[in-house]
Protein backbone atom coordinates (compact mmCIF):
# COMPACT_ATOMS: atom_id res chain seq x y z
CA UNK A 1 0.00 0.00 0.00
CA UNK A 2 3.09 2.38 0.47
CA UNK A 3 2.63 2.65 -3.78
CA UNK A 4 -0.75 4.60 -2.83
CA UNK A 5 0.49 6.55 -0.33
CA UNK A 6 3.04 8.35 -2.40
CA UNK A 7 0.30 8.29 -5.50
CA UNK A 8 -2.01 10.18 -3.30
CA UNK A 9 0.76 12.88 -2.29
CA UNK A 10 2.04 13.24 -6.11
CA UNK A 11 -1.33 13.06 -8.40
CA UNK A 12 -4.21 13.61 -5.51
CA UNK A 13 -4.38 17.26 -6.57
CA UNK A 14 -5.19 16.62 -10.52
CA UNK A 15 -8.73 16.38 -11.27
CA UNK A 16 -9.96 13.10 -13.24
CA UNK A 17 -10.05 14.92 -16.38
CA UNK A 18 -6.30 15.26 -16.00
CA UNK A 19 -5.90 11.89 -15.44
CA UNK A 20 -7.86 10.42 -18.04
CA UNK A 21 -7.35 12.66 -20.64
CA UNK A 22 -5.30 10.15 -22.45
CA UNK A 23 -6.30 7.07 -20.98
CA UNK A 24 -7.34 4.46 -23.36
CA UNK A 25 -10.26 1.95 -21.89
CA UNK A 26 -10.50 -1.79 -22.82
CA UNK A 27 -14.34 -2.07 -23.17
CA UNK A 28 -17.49 -0.14 -22.28
CA UNK A 29 -17.06 1.08 -18.65
CA UNK A 30 -15.32 4.39 -18.85
CA UNK A 31 -14.57 6.75 -15.74
CA UNK A 32 -17.74 8.52 -14.46
CA UNK A 33 -18.83 10.97 -12.36
CA UNK A 34 -18.49 10.93 -8.24
CA UNK A 35 -21.26 11.78 -5.85
CA UNK A 36 -20.20 14.66 -2.95
CA UNK A 37 -18.27 13.10 -0.44
CA UNK A 38 -19.66 11.72 2.37
CA UNK A 39 -19.90 13.04 5.89
CA UNK A 40 -20.55 10.34 8.82
CA UNK A 41 -22.20 11.32 12.19
CA UNK A 42 -19.73 11.69 14.84
CA UNK A 43 -21.66 9.11 16.54
CA UNK A 44 -20.12 6.08 14.31
CA UNK A 45 -17.68 4.20 15.94
CA UNK A 46 -14.51 4.63 12.94
CA UNK A 47 -11.42 3.21 12.14
CA UNK A 48 -7.76 4.84 12.93
CA UNK A 49 -7.73 5.72 9.11
CA UNK A 50 -11.33 7.75 8.76
CA UNK A 51 -9.37 10.89 8.74
CA UNK A 52 -5.68 10.67 7.29
CA UNK A 53 -6.35 8.16 4.47
CA UNK A 54 -3.37 5.64 6.02
CA UNK A 55 -4.72 3.07 8.35
CA UNK A 56 -2.13 2.37 11.42
CA UNK A 57 -1.77 -1.47 12.67
CA UNK A 58 -3.36 -2.49 15.53
CA UNK A 59 -1.23 -5.19 17.70
CA UNK A 60 -2.89 -8.03 19.27
CA UNK A 61 -2.62 -8.65 22.78
CA UNK A 62 0.02 -11.81 23.78
CA UNK A 63 -2.73 -14.09 24.24
CA UNK A 64 -3.20 -13.68 20.55
CA UNK A 65 -0.37 -15.22 19.56
CA UNK A 66 -1.14 -18.83 18.20
CA UNK A 67 1.99 -21.54 16.49
CA UNK A 68 0.97 -24.23 14.38
CA UNK A 69 3.12 -26.94 15.86
CA UNK A 70 0.88 -30.21 14.86
CA UNK A 71 -1.34 -29.63 17.92
CA UNK A 72 -4.89 -27.02 17.38
CA UNK A 73 -3.83 -23.43 19.50
CA UNK A 74 -6.15 -20.59 19.45
CA UNK A 75 -5.91 -17.19 20.84
CA UNK A 76 -7.32 -18.41 24.21
CA UNK A 77 -3.59 -19.62 24.76
CA UNK A 78 -0.87 -18.16 26.12
CA UNK A 79 2.63 -18.67 25.33
CA UNK A 80 3.08 -19.77 29.09
CA UNK A 81 0.39 -22.77 28.02
CA UNK A 82 2.36 -23.14 24.87
CA UNK A 83 5.97 -23.09 25.96
CA UNK A 84 7.02 -22.95 22.56
CA UNK A 85 9.64 -21.00 21.90
CA UNK A 86 11.53 -19.47 18.84
CA UNK A 87 14.28 -22.10 19.06
CA UNK A 88 11.39 -24.67 19.31
CA UNK A 89 10.33 -23.63 16.13
CA UNK A 90 13.34 -23.65 14.38
CA UNK A 91 14.01 -26.87 15.21
CA UNK A 92 10.65 -28.06 14.03
CA UNK A 93 9.71 -27.39 10.46
CA UNK A 94 6.10 -27.93 10.69
CA UNK A 95 5.97 -25.03 13.09
CA UNK A 96 4.11 -21.67 12.29
CA UNK A 97 3.94 -18.63 14.67
CA UNK A 98 1.10 -15.66 14.43
CA UNK A 99 0.29 -13.30 16.20
CA UNK A 100 -3.08 -12.25 14.99
CA UNK A 101 -5.15 -15.67 16.04
CA UNK A 102 -8.26 -14.99 17.54
CA UNK A 103 -10.02 -15.76 20.52
CA UNK A 104 -13.57 -17.10 21.32
CA UNK A 105 -14.53 -13.60 22.16
CA UNK A 106 -13.43 -11.92 18.92
CA UNK A 107 -14.46 -14.39 16.51
CA UNK A 108 -18.28 -13.53 18.13
CA UNK A 109 -17.79 -10.22 17.30
CA UNK A 110 -16.31 -10.99 13.61
CA UNK A 111 -18.96 -13.15 13.15
CA UNK A 112 -21.92 -10.69 13.96
CA UNK A 113 -20.29 -8.33 11.81
CA UNK A 114 -20.58 -10.50 8.86
CA UNK A 115 -23.76 -11.59 9.95
CA UNK A 116 -24.91 -8.00 9.26
CA UNK A 117 -22.46 -7.85 6.08
CA UNK A 118 -24.51 -10.92 5.12
CA UNK A 119 -28.08 -9.54 5.45
CA UNK A 120 -26.75 -6.41 3.38
CA UNK A 121 -25.67 -7.94 0.53
CA UNK A 122 -28.83 -9.96 0.59
CA UNK A 123 -30.90 -6.89 0.25
CA UNK A 124 -28.13 -4.86 -2.03
CA UNK A 125 -29.40 -8.34 -4.74
CA UNK A 126 -32.82 -7.08 -4.76
CA UNK A 127 -32.49 -3.92 -5.74
CA UNK A 128 -30.14 -4.66 -8.34
CA UNK A 129 -31.48 -4.23 -11.92
CA UNK A 130 -30.91 -2.73 -15.02
CA UNK A 131 -30.98 1.07 -14.91
CA UNK A 132 -29.69 1.68 -11.73
CA UNK A 133 -25.97 3.28 -11.57
CA UNK A 134 -23.30 1.91 -9.59
CA UNK A 135 -23.57 5.33 -7.11
CA UNK A 136 -27.20 4.39 -6.42
CA UNK A 137 -26.11 0.86 -5.05
CA UNK A 138 -23.60 2.48 -2.38
CA UNK A 139 -25.90 5.73 -1.32
CA UNK A 140 -28.17 2.09 -0.16
CA UNK A 141 -25.10 0.29 1.28
CA UNK A 142 -23.74 3.78 3.29
CA UNK A 143 -27.82 4.19 4.74
CA UNK A 144 -28.11 0.98 5.68
CA UNK A 145 -25.04 0.81 7.54
CA UNK A 146 -25.11 4.20 9.08
CA UNK A 147 -28.68 2.94 10.41
CA UNK A 148 -27.34 0.22 12.23
CA UNK A 149 -23.87 1.88 13.60
CA UNK A 150 -21.58 0.59 10.92
CA UNK A 151 -18.81 2.02 9.25
CA UNK A 152 -18.16 0.64 5.81
CA UNK A 153 -14.65 0.15 5.67
CA UNK A 154 -13.62 1.21 2.42
CA UNK A 155 -14.32 4.83 2.89
CA UNK A 156 -11.55 6.83 2.98
CA UNK A 157 -8.82 3.59 3.15
CA UNK A 158 -5.93 4.63 1.67
CA UNK A 159 -8.54 7.70 0.36
CA UNK A 160 -11.30 5.51 -1.38
CA UNK A 161 -13.99 7.98 -1.90
CA UNK A 162 -16.93 5.58 -1.67
CA UNK A 163 -18.30 2.99 1.29
CA UNK A 164 -18.11 0.09 -1.49
CA UNK A 165 -16.05 -1.49 -4.65
CA UNK A 166 -18.77 -2.12 -7.30
CA UNK A 167 -17.03 -3.65 -10.34
CA UNK A 168 -18.79 -4.80 -13.86
CA UNK A 169 -18.07 -6.84 -16.52
CA UNK A 170 -14.32 -6.63 -17.66
CA UNK A 171 -13.70 -4.64 -14.28
CA UNK A 172 -11.94 -6.76 -11.93
CA UNK A 173 -12.29 -5.35 -8.74
CA UNK A 174 -11.94 -2.11 -6.56
CA UNK A 175 -14.54 0.07 -8.97
CA UNK A 176 -15.65 3.21 -7.71
CA UNK A 177 -19.27 4.01 -7.92
CA UNK A 178 -19.98 6.47 -10.22
CA UNK A 179 -22.84 6.99 -12.57
CA UNK A 180 -22.20 3.93 -14.58
CA UNK A 181 -25.81 2.39 -15.48
CA UNK A 182 -26.44 -1.22 -14.98
CA UNK A 183 -27.68 -2.95 -18.21
CA UNK A 184 -29.32 -6.49 -18.98
CA UNK A 185 -26.96 -9.35 -18.06
CA UNK A 186 -23.85 -7.19 -16.93
CA UNK A 187 -21.72 -9.04 -14.21
CA UNK A 188 -21.55 -6.46 -11.16
CA UNK A 189 -19.52 -7.47 -8.56
CA UNK A 190 -20.14 -5.82 -4.82
CA UNK A 191 -17.69 -6.05 -2.32
CA UNK A 192 -19.19 -4.76 1.34
CA UNK A 193 -16.74 -4.33 3.92
CA UNK A 194 -17.89 -3.21 7.45
CA UNK A 195 -16.49 -2.48 10.84
CA UNK A 196 -17.96 -2.20 14.14
CA UNK A 197 -16.89 -2.77 17.77
CA UNK A 198 -13.14 -2.62 16.63
CA UNK A 199 -13.59 -5.18 13.83
CA UNK A 200 -13.39 -5.36 10.37
CA UNK A 201 -15.81 -8.58 8.30
CA UNK A 202 -15.32 -8.65 4.51
CA UNK A 203 -17.48 -9.87 1.63
CA UNK A 204 -17.90 -10.59 -1.95
CA UNK A 205 -20.78 -11.65 -4.45
CA UNK A 206 -21.24 -11.15 -8.16
CA UNK A 207 -24.74 -10.52 -9.71
CA UNK A 208 -26.20 -10.95 -13.41
CA UNK A 209 -28.16 -7.65 -14.09
CA UNK A 210 -31.86 -8.60 -15.01
CA UNK A 211 -34.26 -7.19 -17.27
CA UNK A 212 -37.95 -6.44 -14.72
CA UNK A 213 -41.30 -5.87 -15.66
CA UNK A 214 -42.74 -2.38 -14.65
CA UNK A 215 -44.53 -3.17 -11.41
CA UNK A 216 -41.59 -4.86 -10.37
CA UNK A 217 -39.59 -1.65 -11.08
CA UNK A 218 -41.77 0.57 -9.25
CA UNK A 219 -41.46 -2.51 -6.11
CA UNK A 220 -37.81 -2.52 -6.18
CA UNK A 221 -37.64 1.54 -6.39
CA UNK A 222 -40.22 1.69 -3.52
CA UNK A 223 -37.84 -0.76 -1.37
CA UNK A 224 -34.75 1.20 -2.37
CA UNK A 225 -36.44 4.26 -0.45
CA UNK A 226 -37.80 1.82 2.17
CA UNK A 227 -34.86 3.26 4.40
CA UNK A 228 -35.52 6.62 4.07
CA UNK A 229 -39.44 6.15 4.78
CA UNK A 230 -39.94 3.45 6.86
CA UNK A 231 -40.61 4.22 10.88
CA UNK A 232 -40.28 0.48 11.84
CA UNK A 233 -36.64 0.14 11.50
CA UNK A 234 -35.92 3.22 13.28
CA UNK A 235 -32.69 3.18 15.64
CA UNK A 236 -30.89 5.05 17.95
CA UNK A 237 -28.79 6.11 14.82
CA UNK A 238 -31.55 6.78 12.39
CA UNK A 239 -31.53 10.72 12.84
CA UNK A 240 -28.13 10.94 11.52
CA UNK A 241 -28.84 9.19 9.08
CA UNK A 242 -27.31 10.01 5.30
CA UNK A 243 -30.04 12.29 4.32
CA UNK A 244 -29.46 12.74 0.36
CA UNK A 245 -29.37 10.75 -2.52
CA UNK A 246 -27.41 12.41 -5.06
CA UNK A 247 -28.58 11.37 -8.72
CA UNK A 248 -26.11 11.69 -11.33
CA UNK A 249 -28.61 11.25 -14.61
CA UNK A 250 -30.90 14.09 -12.84
CA UNK A 251 -27.99 16.25 -12.00
CA UNK A 252 -29.28 17.28 -8.71
CA UNK A 253 -28.42 16.93 -4.86
CA UNK A 254 -31.63 16.33 -2.38
CA UNK A 255 -30.44 16.85 0.77
CA UNK A 256 -31.76 17.21 4.02
CA UNK A 257 -31.60 21.41 4.81
CA UNK A 258 -32.86 24.75 3.63
CA UNK A 259 -32.12 24.37 0.37
CA UNK A 260 -31.00 21.71 -2.05
CA UNK A 261 -28.17 22.63 -4.65
CA UNK A 262 -28.15 22.16 -8.32
CA UNK A 263 -25.34 21.31 -10.42
CA UNK A 264 -25.84 22.75 -14.15
CA UNK A 265 -23.41 20.78 -15.47
CA UNK A 266 -24.86 17.56 -17.32
CA UNK A 267 -23.79 14.58 -16.61
CA UNK A 268 -24.44 11.03 -18.70
CA UNK A 269 -23.62 7.88 -18.24
CA UNK A 270 -20.12 7.02 -19.33
CA UNK A 271 -21.24 3.68 -20.34
CA UNK A 272 -24.71 4.56 -22.43
CA UNK A 273 -25.02 5.05 -25.63
CA UNK A 274 -25.47 9.00 -25.18
CA UNK A 275 -21.64 9.24 -24.52
CA UNK A 276 -21.03 9.06 -28.18
CA UNK A 277 -20.26 11.82 -30.21
CA UNK A 278 -18.02 13.59 -32.15
CA UNK A 279 -14.91 12.61 -30.67
CA UNK A 280 -16.14 9.12 -29.51
CA UNK A 281 -13.92 6.73 -30.60
CA UNK A 282 -15.90 3.72 -31.95
CA UNK A 283 -12.96 1.11 -31.45
CA UNK A 284 -12.51 -0.15 -27.92
CA UNK A 285 -8.42 0.09 -27.72
CA UNK A 286 -7.59 -3.63 -25.42
CA UNK A 287 -3.97 -2.44 -24.71
CA UNK A 288 -2.58 -5.57 -26.77
CA UNK A 289 0.95 -4.73 -25.84
CA UNK A 290 0.62 -6.03 -22.60
CA UNK A 291 -1.69 -9.24 -22.86
CA UNK A 292 -1.09 -13.07 -23.19
CA UNK A 293 -1.18 -15.23 -26.11
CA UNK A 294 -3.94 -16.99 -26.67
CA UNK A 295 -3.67 -20.94 -25.06
CA UNK A 296 -2.14 -23.24 -26.96
CA UNK A 297 -5.59 -25.52 -26.24
CA UNK A 298 -7.44 -22.72 -28.34
CA UNK A 299 -4.92 -22.91 -31.22
CA UNK A 300 -5.28 -26.60 -31.13
CA UNK A 301 -8.85 -26.44 -31.88
CA UNK A 302 -8.91 -23.73 -34.13
CA UNK A 303 -6.77 -25.43 -36.32
CA UNK A 304 -8.26 -28.79 -36.63
CA UNK A 305 -12.21 -27.81 -36.66
CA UNK A 306 -12.61 -26.92 -39.98
CA UNK A 307 -16.07 -25.52 -39.49
CA UNK A 308 -15.51 -23.17 -37.26
CA UNK A 309 -12.99 -21.74 -38.78
CA UNK A 310 -15.00 -21.44 -42.13
CA UNK A 311 -17.65 -19.86 -40.43
CA UNK A 312 -15.35 -16.93 -38.76
CA UNK A 313 -13.78 -16.20 -42.57
CA UNK A 314 -17.92 -16.39 -43.84
CA UNK A 315 -18.27 -13.95 -41.13
CA UNK A 316 -15.60 -11.57 -42.07
CA UNK A 317 -16.05 -11.51 -45.66
CA UNK A 318 -19.81 -10.69 -44.58
CA UNK A 319 -18.38 -7.77 -43.27
CA UNK A 320 -19.63 -9.38 -39.31
CA UNK A 321 -16.24 -9.57 -38.01
CA UNK A 322 -13.94 -6.01 -38.53
CA UNK A 323 -10.56 -6.22 -39.29
CA UNK A 324 -9.24 -4.73 -36.14
CA UNK A 325 -5.81 -5.05 -34.79
CA UNK A 326 -7.72 -4.58 -31.71
CA UNK A 327 -9.64 -7.68 -31.20
CA UNK A 328 -7.22 -10.18 -33.12
CA UNK A 329 -4.76 -12.37 -31.57
CA UNK A 330 -2.89 -13.81 -34.57
CA UNK A 331 -1.84 -17.50 -34.63
CA UNK A 332 -0.54 -18.50 -37.73
CA UNK A 333 -1.82 -15.84 -39.30
CA UNK A 334 -5.71 -16.47 -38.64
CA UNK A 335 -6.69 -16.77 -35.61
CA UNK A 336 -9.52 -14.38 -34.73
CA UNK A 337 -10.62 -13.27 -30.51
CA UNK A 338 -14.27 -13.89 -31.15
CA UNK A 339 -14.62 -13.23 -27.38
CA UNK A 340 -13.89 -9.83 -27.74
CA UNK A 341 -15.72 -9.64 -30.94
CA UNK A 342 -18.99 -10.83 -29.61
CA UNK A 343 -18.78 -8.78 -26.56
CA UNK A 344 -18.14 -5.79 -29.07
CA UNK A 345 -21.17 -6.72 -31.54
CA UNK A 346 -23.64 -7.31 -28.26
CA UNK A 347 -22.27 -3.22 -27.21
CA UNK A 348 -22.92 -2.33 -30.71
CA UNK A 349 -26.27 -3.94 -30.99
CA UNK A 350 -27.85 -3.73 -28.10
CA UNK A 351 -26.32 -0.87 -25.81
CA UNK A 352 -25.71 1.80 -28.53
CA UNK A 353 -28.07 1.19 -31.22
CA UNK A 354 -31.07 2.90 -31.39
CA UNK A 355 -32.64 1.51 -34.32
CA UNK A 356 -33.32 -2.00 -32.96
CA UNK A 357 -35.92 -0.69 -30.41
CA UNK A 358 -34.02 -2.53 -27.61
CA UNK A 359 -31.48 0.53 -26.59
CA UNK A 360 -31.68 1.41 -22.66
CA UNK A 361 -32.63 5.27 -23.41
CA UNK A 362 -32.42 7.49 -20.61
CA UNK A 363 -32.60 4.64 -18.09
CA UNK A 364 -33.17 6.82 -15.01
CA UNK A 365 -36.64 7.47 -16.30
CA UNK A 366 -37.24 4.25 -17.63
CA UNK A 367 -36.89 2.96 -13.85
CA UNK A 368 -38.33 5.83 -11.79
CA UNK A 369 -41.07 6.94 -14.91
CA UNK A 370 -43.99 5.12 -16.98
CA UNK A 371 -42.12 4.40 -19.79
CA UNK A 372 -44.26 0.98 -21.25
CA UNK A 373 -41.90 -1.05 -23.43
CA UNK A 374 -42.87 -4.41 -25.01
CA UNK A 375 -42.11 -7.90 -23.68
CA UNK A 376 -39.73 -9.89 -25.81
CA UNK A 377 -40.44 -13.15 -26.67
CA UNK A 378 -38.39 -15.67 -25.32
CA UNK A 379 -36.68 -17.99 -28.20
CA UNK A 380 -37.35 -21.67 -27.67
CA UNK A 381 -34.76 -23.18 -30.13
CA UNK A 382 -31.61 -24.07 -27.93
CA UNK A 383 -28.27 -23.73 -29.73
CA UNK A 384 -25.36 -25.54 -28.86
CA UNK A 385 -22.30 -22.85 -30.10
CA UNK A 386 -18.78 -23.62 -30.68
CA UNK A 387 -18.75 -20.21 -29.22
CA UNK A 388 -21.24 -18.02 -31.00
CA UNK A 389 -22.49 -18.13 -35.19
CA UNK A 390 -22.67 -14.51 -35.90
CA UNK A 391 -23.54 -14.91 -39.46
CA UNK A 392 -27.00 -16.20 -37.65
CA UNK A 393 -27.41 -13.31 -34.78
CA UNK A 394 -29.91 -11.41 -33.73
CA UNK A 395 -30.84 -9.02 -30.67
CA UNK A 396 -32.42 -11.89 -29.35
CA UNK A 397 -29.59 -14.49 -29.90
CA UNK A 398 -27.20 -11.92 -28.40
CA UNK A 399 -28.94 -11.60 -25.11
CA UNK A 400 -29.44 -15.28 -24.53
CA UNK A 401 -25.80 -15.83 -25.42
CA UNK A 402 -24.58 -13.60 -22.98
CA UNK A 403 -26.97 -14.52 -20.42
CA UNK A 404 -25.67 -17.78 -21.11
CA UNK A 405 -22.17 -17.22 -20.85
CA UNK A 406 -22.44 -14.72 -17.89
CA UNK A 407 -24.11 -17.24 -15.59
CA UNK A 408 -22.01 -19.72 -16.06
CA UNK A 409 -18.74 -17.51 -15.21
CA UNK A 410 -20.45 -16.68 -11.88
CA UNK A 411 -21.25 -20.43 -11.36
CA UNK A 412 -17.56 -20.74 -11.90
CA UNK A 413 -16.66 -17.97 -9.95
CA UNK A 414 -18.60 -19.44 -6.64
CA UNK A 415 -17.84 -23.67 -7.27
CA UNK A 416 -14.24 -22.56 -7.02
CA UNK A 417 -14.48 -20.32 -4.19
CA UNK A 418 -16.99 -22.68 -2.89
CA UNK A 419 -13.92 -25.45 -3.14
CA UNK A 420 -11.39 -23.95 -1.82
CA UNK A 421 -13.11 -23.57 1.38
CA UNK A 422 -14.13 -26.67 1.63
CA UNK A 423 -10.57 -28.10 2.46
CA UNK A 424 -9.64 -25.56 4.84
CA UNK A 425 -9.13 -26.81 8.40
CA UNK A 426 -6.44 -26.64 11.33
CA UNK A 427 -2.78 -28.17 10.06
CA UNK A 428 -3.96 -27.39 6.23
CA UNK A 429 -0.94 -25.68 4.12
CA UNK A 430 -1.85 -22.40 2.88
CA UNK A 431 -0.49 -23.75 -0.29
CA UNK A 432 -3.62 -26.35 -0.99
CA UNK A 433 -6.41 -23.72 -1.45
CA UNK A 434 -4.55 -22.55 -4.71
CA UNK A 435 -4.23 -26.18 -5.94
CA UNK A 436 -7.78 -27.15 -5.50
CA UNK A 437 -9.11 -23.87 -7.57
CA UNK A 438 -6.62 -24.58 -10.14
CA UNK A 439 -7.57 -28.51 -10.57
CA UNK A 440 -10.95 -27.40 -10.12
CA UNK A 441 -10.54 -24.65 -12.81
CA UNK A 442 -8.63 -27.11 -15.29
CA UNK A 443 -11.41 -29.59 -15.05
CA UNK A 444 -13.99 -26.88 -16.34
CA UNK A 445 -12.11 -25.50 -19.07
CA UNK A 446 -12.14 -26.29 -22.89
CA UNK A 447 -11.19 -24.95 -26.24
CA UNK A 448 -13.86 -22.03 -25.89
CA UNK A 449 -13.99 -21.75 -21.93
CA UNK A 450 -10.08 -21.19 -20.50
CA UNK A 451 -11.39 -19.60 -17.10
CA UNK A 452 -8.08 -18.61 -15.60
CA UNK A 453 -7.79 -16.93 -11.61
CA UNK A 454 -6.60 -13.15 -11.72
CA UNK A 455 -2.71 -13.73 -10.12
CA UNK A 456 -1.27 -11.05 -7.71
CA UNK A 457 -4.89 -10.50 -5.54
CA UNK A 458 -4.76 -12.10 -2.40
CA UNK A 459 -7.41 -13.16 -0.07
CA UNK A 460 -6.37 -11.72 3.65
CA UNK A 461 -6.33 -12.57 7.31
CA UNK A 462 -8.79 -9.85 8.87
CA UNK A 463 -9.78 -8.63 12.43
CA UNK A 464 -9.13 -5.77 13.71
CA UNK A 465 -6.66 -4.39 10.61
CA UNK A 466 -8.66 -4.75 7.37
CA UNK A 467 -5.96 -6.19 6.03
CA UNK A 468 -3.45 -8.51 7.94
CA UNK A 469 -0.89 -11.25 7.33
CA UNK A 470 -1.01 -14.17 6.28
CA UNK A 471 -2.40 -13.41 2.61
CA UNK A 472 -3.76 -16.01 0.88
CA UNK A 473 -2.71 -16.82 -2.28
CA UNK A 474 -4.80 -17.76 -5.02
CA UNK A 475 -2.37 -19.02 -8.22
CA UNK A 476 0.01 -21.72 -7.59
CA UNK A 477 2.71 -21.47 -4.28
CA UNK A 478 5.01 -22.86 -2.63
CA UNK A 479 3.35 -21.46 0.97
CA UNK A 480 4.40 -24.51 3.25
CA UNK A 481 2.58 -22.36 6.47
CA UNK A 482 -0.58 -24.04 7.88
CA UNK A 483 -3.66 -23.24 9.08
CA UNK A 484 -4.70 -22.88 12.74
CA UNK A 485 -7.25 -23.17 14.31
CA UNK A 486 -9.51 -19.65 15.53
CA UNK A 487 -7.61 -18.09 12.66
CA UNK A 488 -10.55 -15.76 10.44
CA UNK A 489 -9.05 -14.72 6.91
CA UNK A 490 -10.94 -14.23 3.29
CA UNK A 491 -10.58 -16.31 0.39
CA UNK A 492 -11.68 -14.21 -2.74
CA UNK A 493 -10.14 -15.14 -6.09
CA UNK A 494 -11.56 -13.58 -9.43
CA UNK A 495 -12.03 -15.60 -12.32
CA UNK A 496 -11.43 -14.24 -15.59
CA UNK A 497 -12.71 -15.35 -18.97
CA UNK A 498 -9.50 -15.84 -20.48
CA UNK A 499 -6.03 -15.68 -19.25
CA UNK A 500 -4.42 -11.97 -19.72
CA UNK A 501 -2.72 -9.05 -17.84
CA UNK A 502 -4.48 -6.43 -16.04
CA UNK A 503 -4.42 -2.73 -15.64
CA UNK A 504 -4.96 -0.30 -13.32
CA UNK A 505 -7.20 2.78 -14.11
CA UNK A 506 -5.32 6.41 -13.77
CA UNK A 507 -7.39 7.04 -10.09
CA UNK A 508 -4.99 4.16 -8.66
CA UNK A 509 -7.81 2.12 -7.83
CA UNK A 510 -10.43 0.58 -10.73
CA UNK A 511 -8.40 -2.55 -12.11
CA UNK A 512 -9.37 -3.66 -15.35
CA UNK A 513 -8.96 -6.93 -17.36
CA UNK A 514 -6.16 -5.54 -20.35
CA UNK A 515 -8.33 -7.44 -22.69
CA UNK A 516 -12.32 -7.32 -23.15
CA UNK A 517 -12.99 -9.95 -21.14
CA UNK A 518 -15.36 -10.59 -18.08
CA UNK A 519 -15.01 -11.37 -14.43
CA UNK A 520 -16.77 -12.63 -11.41
CA UNK A 521 -16.11 -13.03 -7.81
CA UNK A 522 -16.72 -14.54 -4.47
CA UNK A 523 -15.48 -13.54 -1.62
CA UNK A 524 -15.82 -15.04 2.15
CA UNK A 525 -14.77 -14.65 5.75
CA UNK A 526 -14.34 -18.14 7.44
CA UNK A 527 -12.70 -19.24 10.48
CA UNK A 528 -10.72 -22.28 11.07
CA UNK A 529 -11.99 -24.79 13.19
CA UNK A 530 -10.34 -28.13 14.25
CA UNK A 531 -12.46 -30.17 11.15
CA UNK A 532 -13.81 -27.51 9.25
CA UNK A 533 -14.20 -24.18 7.98
CA UNK A 534 -17.02 -21.88 8.97
CA UNK A 535 -18.35 -19.45 6.91
CA UNK A 536 -19.24 -16.00 8.38
CA UNK A 537 -20.85 -14.62 5.61
CA UNK A 538 -22.66 -17.70 4.61
CA UNK A 539 -26.20 -17.03 3.09
CA UNK A 540 -28.60 -18.10 6.32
Amino acid sequence: MKCKESYNKMFSHLHDYELFSNFQYVGRQKKGVLSPKYYLPKYIERPNYHKTGVPTYINYDSTNSGTYNNQPLTGKHTKTDTNITNANIKKNDHAYEYNNVKSDDEVEIIANNCKFARNLMDDVSYIICEGITTNDIDIYILNKCINNGYYPSPLNYHLFPKSSCISINEILCHGIPDNNILFENDIVKVDISIYKSGYHADMCESFLVEKVGKKEQKKRKKYYDYIYLNNKLKTKYTKYIFKYHFDLTKNMIVKKGKQCSIIKKKFVAPNSKAIQNDNYDEDFDDNTNSVHVCSNMYSNYYNKNSNYREMLKMNESNGLLRKNRHHITKINDELYDDLESFHKQYDEAIIYNPSKGNAYNDMQKYIYNSINRKNEKSDKNKKKYHFFDESKSNVNDLKKYMLKKNMKLIKTAYECTMAAISICKHGVPFKTIADVMNSYLQKKNNAYEQYSIVPNLCGHNIGKNFHEEPFIIHTINNDERKMTENMVFTIEPIITERSCNFIMWPDNWTLSNSRYYFSAQFEHTIVIKKNEAQILTKKL
